[in-house]
């Protein structure tokens, strides 16, 4: 019975931590979300210039404006990334907070934390709507949407695996 009990605090540990840390997340994406355009554009333009010095060769002597040229070139495709990242990483936190008993169904889990994370992500833009310069964009909800389900699966894919092993009574664990 001490074993069981043990087991049960555990695993409300294990929802405390990861549920913390989905809020802690949902924090970090409001930040990003909460900035004007001039601040998230600088930050993308920072990152552009950052990939051309890394992946141009001699980039550091170009001219400046053709050196943001190429920096406005990569913002779509940064910015849109970072949605996807920002969301994964919620997908992931998510799927672990719904986790924490084996005996979830492994769809379900999937289901809830998609859902919670969809649902974020349409209050976050909802959000964005009333930050100076910001919009509220539905395709930026999909992009969102899929960073999401690509963290969700992960995350299932391993609270799967990591339980066959725990059931397994596999001790390379």
């Amino acid at each position: 019975m001490m074993a069981v009990e043990r087991q049960k605090r555990i695993l409300l540990i294990r929802w405390m931590i990861y549920i913390l840390l989905s809020l802690a997340w949902m924090a970090v994406i409001l930040n990003f979300s909460s900035k004007t355009s001039d601040e998230s554009s600088a930050q993308s333009n920072a990152v552009g210039m950052f990939v051309g010095e890394i992946v141009v060769p001699g980039f550091e002597e170009w001219p400046e404006a053709k050196q943001q040229e190429f920096a406005d070139k990569w913002d779509f495709p940064i910015r849109k990334a970072a949605h996807m990242t920002e969301y994964m990483i919620l997908g992931l936190l998510l799927a672990g907070a719904f986790a924490y008993t084996r005996t979830t169904k492994y769809k379900k889990i999937t289901v809830l934390a998609f859902l919670t994370a969809v649902l974020y992500a349409i209050s976050d833009e909802i959000h964005q709507y009333f930050v100076p310069g910001r919009a509220c964009r539905l395709y930026d909800v999909g992009f969102d949407s899929a960073g999401a389900l690509m963290g969700v699966l992960i995350g299932t894919a391993f609270i799967f695996w990591w339980n066959k092993k725990l059931m397994s009574g596999t001790k390379d664990i």
